[in-house]
């Protein structure tokens, strides 16, 4: 890779293949720290030995600046050999992908999740984007049909209402151009994670040089269909709409046969609050089972098995606790807190917290002594026995497998960025717990 151009704000490098087309792309916001070390899809580019050109910035204003000229004009003087140009372009980048087509004379444009314009005057934009993104000099930014040339293909996730907003003016502006719109649903703002891979994103660059337009769309299908990103996002979905449908799916034979995407079966974030899905809709065997299945992936990934020591402490007479975002709550003797684990299997210093089937005590153990945990105004502490203060879980009146925990001043509620509070006046989703038992799993 070399760099051509550097200035103020925009970088313009090249790498030189083998190719009898060339692809420009154009880099997203919030990549600036890299803008003098690599460009936009370049790991991809070099190892398929694409001839390429990579435009980066060392500011988020969307391109538009005074050196725009400059690079458009070097870029033409080097694309003039080329008579198939591909220009790419995601985020921040798709403008400049739509808006320089006609000036570099691209035969093709791949532009992912692109804004019309940044110009508040011109069409509605979130307010983070004027804040940060718009300075003067940008007005009348938008895309406009006379700058725009070649075959359009305009990639989003509808999901995504901004975009999607967006992405319709510009259809709107380009009315009559061969404009193809691919909806990738579950992908989000960042779609080009589900289409990320050497392999699998060269194929999608060989399908805008060479392929029609069906190609095109169909080689995307293909790659996302398969990505690792894209199957996590609809596991993500549906995991707490659908939770046994989709515990079917990861426990199945059919995710073998995507080697990618057997990495999911670890990731606790997206695990996890499937299980407590599993835990609310009353299939305790499916949810242990799959909870197991998540430790066992993790072991082999990180290869460690310290996790089996800590299952073997497990009471059998006990169920943990979990609270309603997919995490283990335990107890701090140091601080006397509530703190949480992703798993039943994590190691740390701290002590589980289980419910007694009898009563539904909370208590801990520690070298075989069993602790009751006890409540008083808002305090902490533990004892040997029972008594009036001794926390309990208590079954939700219209939900059979959903629990709550009432304390001396409301209810326990698990905030979703971490910690316990005790003294919840609400009794809604928060505020809900479900139980976790060993027992489950055999």
């Amino acid at each position: 890779m070399s760099i051509i151009y550097e200035g103020n704000e925009l970088v313009l490098h090249h790498h030189q293949g083998e190719t009898n087309y060339v692809v420009v792309t154009f880099v997203g916001a919030h990549e600036t720290k890299n803008a003098l070390s690599t460009f936009f899809a370049e790991n991809v580019l070099v190892k398929n030995n694409i001839t390429a050109y990579g435009v980066t910035v060392k500011a988020d204003f969307w391109y538009v600046c005074d050196e725009a000229p400059v690079v458009i004009s070097l870029l033409q003087e080097r694309l003039a050999p080329y008579r198939n140009v591909i220009l790419i372009g995601m985020s921040m980048g798709g403008h400049p992908a739509l808006a320089w087509s006609r000036a570099l004379g691209a035969t093709t444009v791949l532009s992912m999740c692109p804004k019309y314009s940044l110009d508040p005057n011109e069409c509605g934009i979130l307010q983070g984007y004027v804040d940060n993104h718009f300075r003067p000099g940008m007005e009348g930014m938008a895309v406009r049909k006379e700058n725009v040339s070649g075959r359009i293909f305009i990639a989003l996730d509808p999901g995504e209402g901004h975009d999607a907003y967006h992405v319709h003016l510009i259809e709107e502006e380009l009315k009559g151009f061969d404009v193809s719109l691919i909806k990738m649903f579950f992908a989000g703002h960042l779609i080009i994670r589900s289409l990320s891979g050497t392999q699998e994103f060269g194929s999608v660059i060989k399908a805008l040089a060479y392929g029609s337009n069906a190609d095109v769309v169909e080689t995307i299908v293909r790659v996302r269909l398969k990505n690792r990103e894209n199957v996590s996002n609809k596991f993500k979905r549906y995991g707490t709409l659908k939770p046994f449908l989709v515990f079917q799916g990861l426990m199945g034979t059919t995710i073998n046969k995507y080697k990618k995407c057997m990495g999911i079966l670890a990731e606790k974030d997206t695990i996890m609050p499937i299980v407590g899905a599993l835990l609310r809709t009353g299939r305790t065997k499916e949810a242990a089972k799959l909870h197991y299945n998540l430790a066992m992936n993790i072991s082999l990934r990180e290869k460690k098995n310290s996790f089996v020591c800590r299952d073997l402490s497990t009471p059998l007479d006990g169920a943990y606790i979990m609270d309603f975002h997919g995490r283990i709550v335990c107890f701090d003797v140091i601080s006397y807190n509530f703190i949480f684990c992703h798993s039943i299997f994590d190691t740390n210093d701290a002590h589980f917290l289980f419910s007694e089937p009898e009563g539904g005590f909370l208590f801990i153990v520690i070298n075989g002594q069993k602790l009751y945990v006890c409540e008083r105004e808002g305090h902490l502490s533990v004892s040997e026995s029972k008594n009036a203060s001794a926390l309990q879980v208590r079954q939700c009146d219209d939900f059979n497998y959903i629990y709550y925990v009432k304390t001396s001043l409301g209810y326990m509620i698990s905030v979703p960025g971490g910690g316990m509070v005790l003294d919840s006046q609400n009794l809604k989703s928060w505020e809900m717990f479900f139980l976790f038992t060993k027992k489950s799993r055999d």
